[in-house]
């Protein structure tokens, strides 16, 4: 299971200003903090009505954050996942990161992984940044999920599909 933490933006001021240079985000803002197998982020709700996101996994180029996506937040969802792909030193793709907008009453997303399943907790009305190393040679990565409401029951199974834009 990854590890959440909840926090208010002026607990964590210099990793979300560096997160997102230049907005000064309200201290008072949740910050949610996910900490997982593959990689770990920050998410929160930025200016402008985005939701805002930083990216990190040791090891990968990128400093202090190897990825980051930033999208506007309309009725509690993004439309886009914004896919983004952290590489190693050599430049080779090693974990991709993206957002699914959990269902309305959904308090887990499950996102299988080679040889695991990991369970992210749904916090703060805000999308789950969540991870894959199941990256093939093809342009898009697809991330397999499902989502459990808070007694366990299966909500929905997915795949999603995305791609880098532009």
């Amino acid at each position: 299971m990854t590890r959440l933490r909840i926090s208010r933006a002026r607990k964590l001021s210099k990793r979300v200003a560096s997160c997102v240079p230049g907005d000064r985000i309200p201290g008072g803002r949740l910050v949610v903090e996910r900490i997982g197998v593959n990689g770990s982020d920050i998410t929160f709700l930025g200016l402008n009505s985005n939701v805002e996101d930083c990216d990190y996994r040791p090891h990968t180029t990128g400093k202090p954050w190897c990825g980051g996506a930033g999208w506007p937040f309309h009725h509690g969802r993004v439309s886009d996942a914004r896919l983004a792909i952290c590489q190693d030193r050599r430049g080779r793709p090693v974990v991709a990161f993206a957002w699914i907008n959990p269902l309305r009453r959904a308090q887990w997303i499950v996102v299988d992984q080679p040889g695991l399943r990991e369970v992210y907790p749904v916090a703060a009305h805000l999308p789950v940044r969540v991870t894959t190393v199941s990256l093939g040679e093809r342009p898009d990565v697809a991330f397999h999920y499902a989502q459990y409401d808070d007694r366990g029951v299966l909500l929905v199974r997915k795949t999603l599909i995305t791609a880098i834009a532009g």
